[in-house]
């Protein structure tokens, strides 16, 4: 049998090295404090060396005697010696934390070759560097605040880490994980301009709508009755408006895709998909100059003689886009079989209508008016509250009001300075891979942001490709070079790898490259060859999770760190307290990150959500 001594022996090593620099730092102290309270008190200097101060401790009454000068005070003398240990104490056990930190695997990551530095974080952002683009981001504010042109993400190594209002942010993460709680409801109650979110609860209504009327007006699209208690609930037409042929064109198109005839498990997918955008785009059109109801353009959804009359509309009326009308009659009156099919779509796309409380709610009254352009301008705030299934699904119509919205925000930029909607517009899109597939997310996501249109579609990653039946994957980040996008997942799913691998695969960092791109994806440990983090443990779904990011921006690298915690806890009774954080990769630091603690102005102290919310 053998005895392992090795160990013991070093312990035993290390604790005699350990009395002996205590022995040599407290005769260093007592030697010194004579200096001190010599010099305090105008005598002369000591004559004895180093190894004179331990003497001291012979005759502590009588100090100056051991070290040659008697009429040395000895209560000056000790005072020195006090304040002189305390802080030797303190400077060992600093060393001693910053010792022990070395030795942990986070400190060795954030020092490894291919992560991040803090140069990164003053160099891209920083609050200096947010502040020096606000003329650019916002070219209306003369003097710009940090809050005014980016969202704080949290705090690294004492700096500020801030994100730019034209940076897209992909947010992917398992149910329960805290994505509205920690991401969303921040970024809505600190958002500068207009906001229009997507749920399909209304528990991020409950807890930002206070707030968010002292900015502006607040209106809720909730079609299917999900929080019928709030009263500002909004009547929405997809006709009005329709008149113009462009606008009939971008409602249809958000009509259409909730179809899912693109898919890839569709045949011909794309063809039945923009057919099936031609019928409604005609019907629609039709029935806003016809001066019809949302009740006659759900009637003539029902078969293709019942559209007769939106083709008599278009062929009478002088105002009808040239060619429409005969493009619905070839439709109506072709090959039955092509015919059939493509009416399917067309009744797909408007079957929530059959529903008397969804037709209610797209029936305004005459007076009732929503103006997308007066709604940005006034930096309201538009909650839409739908499901992506069951009978009453009205995801369509949220899907046509947004392509509705941000159209509009992109015309009222092009006619902004610089090109810009100042102030910005947010679209916190919230389980919109459980709601609609959207058109055009995937450009928002590259362009949205240099037009003023924060993109920020958040998916649960734990769906296949985080999608809604793969017809709305997470935009590619690697095709329009002036898009910033972010993911962030908490690790808790073995798809997180999966994830990772795809994003490292797309966004490699090369240093010669002078596309700004940031992802950021769950960490399995490794980044595109370099060494990332790997989460200590599983956050509970009421404290922040453990974010992971892998990030390409320039010439920065990938960073794992800590990440905010949640400012606003919506539970009940509210206590008014924000939870522990968790762990987060940010685009421009390896560092720790800690929650930010500040409160905006906006933001309600205290905020009741009932138990049925």
């Amino acid at each position: 049998m053998t005895t392992n001594t090795h160990a013991g022996g070093n312990e035993l090593t290390n604790l005699a090295l350990a009395a002996l620099a205590a022995l040599l730092t407290l005769s260093a102290v007592l030697r010194l404090a004579a200096n001190v309270a010599a010099f305090l008190t105008g005598r002369p200097m000591p004559d004895g060396g180093p190894a004179t101060g331990l003497k001291v401790l012979t005759d502590p009454a009588h100090p100056g005697t051991v070290l040659g000068d008697p009429d040395l005070n000895p209560f000056v003398y000790w005072i020195a010696v006090v304040v002189m240990a305390s802080a030797a104490a303190t400077a060992a056990w600093f060393a001693w934390r910053m010792a022990a930190w070395l030795r942990t695997p986070s400190a060795r990551r954030d020092h490894r070759a291919g992560l991040a530095s803090s140069s990164d974080l003053a160099r891209t952002g920083s609050r200096h560097a947010l502040v020096k683009r606000s003329t650019t981001l916002r070219p209306s504010l003369d003097k710009a605040a940090p809050a005014d042109v980016g969202y704080l993400l949290g705090h690294a190594r004492g700096r500020q880490l801030w994100a730019s209002v034209e940076d897209s942010m992909l947010v992917l993460g398992p149910p329960r994980s805290g994505k509205g709680l920690h991401l969303v409801i921040n970024m809505i109650l600190d958002a500068p301009g207009a906001v229009v979110t997507t749920s399909t609860r209304p528990d991020t209504l409950a807890v930002t709508i206070a707030a968010r009327q002292q900015a502006g007006p607040v209106a809720v699209f909730d079609p299917q009755g999900l929080a019928d208690d709030v009263g500002t609930g909004l009547r929405w037409s997809p006709i009005r408006g329709c008149e113009t042929p462009r606008r009939a064109m971008v409602r249809a198109a958000g009509l259409a895709k909730e179809t899912g005839l693109g898919g890839r498990g569709v045949e011909n997918g794309g063809f039945w998909e923009n057919t099936t955008r031609g019928a409604l785009q005609a019907m629609l059109h039709a029935a806003a100059l016809g001066g019809r109801t949302p009740k006659d353009l759900y009637l003539w959804s029902l078969s293709p003689a019942a559209a007769q009359d939106a083709v008599a509309i278009l062929r009478a009326h002088p105002a009808a886009a040239h060619g429409w009308g005969d493009g619905l009659d070839g439709m109506i009156n072709g090959d039955p079989r092509t015919r059939d099919s493509l009416w399917m779509g067309v009744g797909q796309a408007l079957a929530c209508l059959a529903d008397p409380a969804v037709l209610a709610a797209v029936s305004p009254d005459p007076n009732e008016v929503f103006n997308p352009e007066t709604f940005l301008r006034e930096r309201g705030t538009l909650y839409l509250l739908a499901t992506g299934s069951g009978a009453s699904a009205s995801s369509a119509l949220v899907a046509a009001l947004i392509e509705d919205l941000t159209e509009t925000a992109r015309r009222l930029a092009a006619r902004s300075p610089g090109q810009r909607l100042d102030p910005p517009l947010l679209l916190a899109l919230d389980e919109i891979g459980n709601i609609t597939p959207l058109p055009s997310l995937r450009f928002l996501m590259a362009d949205g942001g240099g037009t003023g249109i924060t993109t920020v579609p958040v998916f649960n990653h734990s769906h296949k490709h985080a999608t809604n039946g793969d017809q709305n994957p997470p935009p590619r980040s690697g095709t329009p070079p002036s898009s910033r996008s972010s993911s962030v997942a908490p690790p808790r799913h073995r798809t997180c790898g999966t994830c990772l691998h795809c994003w490292a695969r797309r966004m490699r960092p090369r240093t010669h490259s002078p596309s700004v791109t940031t992802g950021l994806a769950p960490c399995s440990g490794h980044y595109a060859g370099y060494p990332c983090c790997r989460p200590r443990r599983s956050a509970p779904s009421r404290s922040a999770p453990d974010w992971c990011c892998c990030a390409r921006r320039r010439r920065s690298w990938p960073v794992c760190g800590r990440g905010p915690g949640a400012r606003t806890r919506p539970s009940f009774p509210p206590d008014g307290r924000r939870s522990r954080p968790g762990r987060i990769c940010v685009p421009t630091t390896s560092a720790r990150l800690r929650p930010s603690g500040r409160i905006s102005p906006r933001t309600v102290a205290r905020h009741e959500v009932r138990p049925g919310a």
